[in-house]
């Protein structure tokens, strides 16, 4: 179906949204409602406008607030930055929203949410988890109830736990970091057979979280003694004196090996 331009937004975002702000709402189909000042956009529907560029299934326009409520495979593009949701409210006034079920990043860092809330400078996610790289079993993680995500590149979180994977054992009460800064995260993996421990898989996985400063977790499976998990930490500094480093790797395991002694 030939894609519809409704020709009365400019009469009706005339009277009711500043000069400056006249978005274009095109649809396979669009029903506009005088009484109300709404339009309903379905199919293939987009509101694009000087600095962004709304899409989703369905678009419900108010003229009167200049509000949008976007339902069904929602992409929101602002500059080079996207989000995608199930459902979001957009404010065209101020650049502000609300969305539910939330997927959003820029590389190397993908970042998923329960629901999101933000502005054109920030974007705060709540329960929200994170992964450095495209999601994996054994890629960086880490969750948080709140985390903040700015336009600049900068990401914080609150009551956070780091991991692999779906398993994050390690907590991170607060974490603060420059995306656009390198990202040096260090993931190893070991595997082999023992005698002692049979056949076993060893994956250790760190990321910065302060300068000098790695941390993550460790975890192992091992076919006579079961599955291990334990936070790791890593550390160097240095001054024009002296320098210090270190690691630490801690675990806890069910030892079955006398299972396996005759």
């Amino acid at each position: 179906m030939t894609r519809l331009l409704v020709s009365l937004v400019a009469i009706f975002l005339a009277s009711a949204l500043p000069a400056r702000a006249q978005p274009q709402l095109r649809a396979d189909a669009v029903e506009a409602n005088d009484k109300d000042r709404t339009a309903r956009a379905r199919g293939r529907a987009e509101l694009r406008d000087t600095d962004f560029l709304l899409t989703a299934d369905e678009i419900l326009y108010s003229y009167a607030d200049g509000r949008a409520t976007a339902t069904g495979s929602v992409v929101l593009t602002r500059g080079a930055s996207r989000l995608l949701a199930d459902r979001l409210v957009y404010a065209i006034r101020d650049g502000s929203f609300t969305a539910e079920r939330v997927r959003v990043g820029q590389p190397p860092a993908f970042l998923e949410a329960a629901t999101a809330t933000g502005n054109r400078k920030e974007t705060v996610l709540r329960q929200a988890r994170a992964t450095y790289g495209e999601p994996a079993p054994w890629q960086p993680t880490w969750t948080a109830e709140t985390l903040v995500y700015q336009a600049d590149g900068k990401i914080r979180t609150e009551n956070s736990r780091l991991g692999v994977g779906h398993i994050q054992p390690v907590p991170l009460p607060h974490f603060q970091r420059n995306l656009k800064q390198p990202f040096d995260a260090d993931v190893s993996v070991t595997a082999g057979l023992r005698r002692s421990l049979g056949l076993f898989v060893d994956a250790t996985a760190l990321v910065p979280v302060a300068d000098g400063v790695q941390a993550g977790a460790e975890a192992g499976m091992f076919t006579n003694r079961g599955l291990m998990l334990g936070p790791a930490l890593r550390y160097a500094r240095e001054d024009d004196t002296s320098s210090v480093t270190g690691s630490l790797r801690t675990g806890a395991i069910r030892d079955r090996s006398e299972e396996h002694t005759s």
